[in-house]
């Protein structure tokens, strides 16, 4: 009792330490964000056990601290092993009202010579998970997000690649095939209103959406949308055709996602509210969200 507890993080991805568990969280401690070699420390006054969680990833990162008179022998100092890579990806989750996982797709075509979409939002200090597929495979995969990421991993057509980085600089910065010289722009706001006002400001709001069956799922499963602005959603498949629709703004009789093939989706939502993003062959769904411009 008595005794300060300090949680540091090893890893390359970012965590957090939460009192509680995932589907109730106590709020008798919260490290917000952990990013690689960063410290949380806690002092507990009181016996018993305390469950915790990492709220970014609380489907395989869960503990407990039990806390008694006296230990003797005196503190036992536990260093965590690094977090393996998941190989299944979790859906955005929430701490309370504030969101800590932002997630995005973009398409990479280096015969094109360019990225779908060429533009993202993002809010500052909030973890981004970036899902990326690529339409040919490339002698050079260099890919990064400076200052925030850098990797040459190979992701070969047919496969998706997880990328995850807390983008803690306001402004505007290059998402960059190295090898090829080509980019896109990753903007970073301060607030929601400020990525509203920005998208409104253009005019126009795009998205990518990736599609597997194998995966019965699509990266992301959650699209959040103005309404009123024109909007443009950039489709690719990993491995089989799809028919995909989103009433009561757009709709096809046709398969309108293919394997290696970018399709659009062109539409201009009038009407605030959820709705679903359907697939109509394989039964897969996912959330379409239209806000107040």
């Amino acid at each position: 009792m008595d005794t300060t507890v300090i949680w540091t993080n090893l890893d390359v991805s970012p965590h957090t330490s939460t009192s509680g568990q995932p589907d109730g969280i106590t709020g008798v401690w919260n490290s917000e964000l952990l990013t690689t070699d960063s410290s949380f420390s806690f002092t507990f006054n009181q016996t018993g056990t305390f469950l915790y969680f990492c709220a970014i990833h609380p489907s395989f990162m869960q503990a407990s601290v039990t806390v008694v008179e006296s230990l003797p022998g005196g503190p036992i100092v536990s260093t965590p092993e690094p977090t393996p890579k998941p190989t299944s990806t979790p859906t955005p989750e929430t701490i309370g009202e504030k969101p800590i996982v932002q997630e995005v797709a973009i398409i990479e075509n280096y015969a094109a010579t360019r990225f779908f979409p060429r533009w993202i939002v993002v809010l500052k200090d909030i973890l981004v998970r970036l899902y990326l597929t690529r339409l040919h495979r490339e002698h050079v995969n260099k890919f990064t997000i400076q200052p925030f990421y850098s990797s040459s991993e190979v992701i070969l057509p047919g496969e998706i690649g997880v990328i995850e980085f807390l983008p803690d600089k306001a402004g505007n910065f290059l998402i960059s095939n190295v090898g090829h010289g080509f980019d896109a722009t990753l903007v970073v706001v301060e607030t929601v209103e400020e990525a509203k006002k920005k998208i409104a400001e253009r005019e126009i709001q795009m998205y990518a959406l990736i599609h597997n069956v194998g995966d019965s799922k699509m990266f992301p499963d959650r699209l959040i949308v103005q309404e009123g602005i024109p909007t443009t959603i950039h489709n690719i498949s990993l491995v089989a055709e799809h028919r995909v629709s989103i009433e009561p703004f757009y709709s096809s009789e046709d398969f309108n996602v293919k394997p290696r093939e970018i399709s659009r989706f062109v539409f201009t939502p009038d009407q605030t509210g959820e709705f679903t993003i359907r697939h109509e062959v394989h039964g897969i769904t996912g959330e379409f969200i239209v806000e107040e411009n």
